[in-house]
């Protein structure tokens, strides 16, 4: 309870004439009583000391979004043939008959023909030489055409068979009754190639006669032998690994030969990528072995700008058949890189170009920089 007495004064100015002071009404008092109450009971005091206090707190849970972009990467490796890079064929050459590309999913051969059957057939039964006679490329089919060439091998590290086929009478001629033409190897003077080769490199001589033709295969482009290429390339921790096969059937469709050398669940989570997710960067290198047998002048310095050129070539071929693709029309060109490695040259001691040391090294290595929306 509480009392207050106040008393106040003040000056009030009249409008007189002459500005005196007024003394009218010039006070104020009064009093003012109140009472305050303060219910105190024990636990209630504010400030009260406690030994071991007790904080009581509503905790903030973070909630996790489950929206977040994914980003992440995916390689793939495309071998080649012993020189052979792509380089006069398409993509590279845009109106060329033979794609680089569909000739490692599912070529035929050297992807060429003898123009005249009728010269051949004589040949063949006479036993004369078949070199002489006029050859030409034969278009290769894409992902979701078909020959309809049952039983014949066809793509490069494809299949369990080699790409290369036998040029007795025989099979010759099996082949054509069949398909309507005699398939041809590449001729450079005395030599005869048994698989494609870049015209820059078909007047090249081999440590043997074997490495012109194609005898075995390791199956390095098809899903299948993606154990080998874990084992022996040691891809990137960081990215997934996909087989040729699996992103060539994702991009270009998989109702053709080389689907069936693909993997459905990784041309499945594949498309899902593509379609759904958006392609940031894409990198190629590629390599090429230490392989050749150039023995003139500097023969060392003139071998590995050779091999050089090659595994240069091979990375061009693949970086241009991705951007061509629909699948990667969203990509900017900026965002393509080829990289140029210091020394693209795989050392391999073994004479034979059909060896797994030599095929595993004949490649472009392709990283893919990806992000997927949630």
């Amino acid at each position: 309870m509480y009392t207050t007495l106040f008393q106040t004064n003040f000056d009030g100015v009249t409008n007189k004439a002459v500005a005196e002071g007024s003394k009218w009404f010039d006070s104020n008092t009064g009093i003012r009583i109140g009472m305050t109450y303060y219910f105190k009971k024990r636990g209630w005091e504010r400030c009260a000391p406690c030994a071991k206090p007790v904080y009581i707190t509503r905790p903030v849970i973070n909630q996790i979004i489950s929206d977040c972009p994914e980003y992440k990467s995916m390689v793939f490796y495309v071998f080649f043939p012993n020189n052979y890079s792509g380089r006069d064929d398409a993509p590279v050459v845009f109106d060329a008959a033979v794609n680089s590309i569909d000739y490692l999913a599912s070529g035929i051969f050297t992807q060429k023909k003898f123009e005249d059957n009728d010269a051949v057939a004589a040949r063949l039964a006479s036993g004369a030489s078949l070199s002489t006679l006029r050859t030409t490329d034969v278009a290769t089919d894409e992902a979701g055409e078909s020959s309809g060439m049952a039983g014949v091998s066809r793509g490069y590290e494809i299949s369990s068979s080699p790409i290369s086929l036998d040029m007795d009478a025989e099979s010759m001629n099996a082949f054509k009754e069949k398909n309507g033409y005699y398939y041809a190897p590449v001729y450079s003077g005395n030599k005869a190639w048994y698989y494609r080769v870049d015209n820059a490199t078909k007047n090249q001589s081999l440590m043997s006669g074997d490495n012109y033709k194609e005898s075995t295969s390791y199956g390095l482009n098809a899903h299948a032998g993606l154990g080998l290429v874990k084992e022996n390339m040691k891809p990137d921790t960081d990215a997934e690994l996909f087989s040729f096969a699996d992103i060539y059937a994702a991009i270009e469709g998989n109702e053709g030969y080389t689907g069936q050398f693909a993997d459905s669940a990784a041309v499945s989570a594949l498309k899902r990528i593509f379609e759904e997710g958006r392609i940031l960067h894409v990198q190629a290198e590629g390599l090429a072995t230490s392989q050749d047998n150039y023995t003139g002048k500097d023969a060392a310095n003139v071998g590995l700008e050779r091999n050089k050129t090659l595994a240069h070539n091979r990375a061009y071929s693949v970086i241009k058949w991705l951007k061509e693709n629909e699948r990667f029309k969203k990509v900017l060109g900026s965002n393509f890189s080829l990289n140029t490695l210091t020394d693209p040259i795989a050392t391999v001691n073994d004479k034979s170009t059909q060896g797994l040391n030599a095929k595993l090294n004949r490649c472009v290595k392709v990283k893919i920089h990806y992000v997927v929306d949630k």
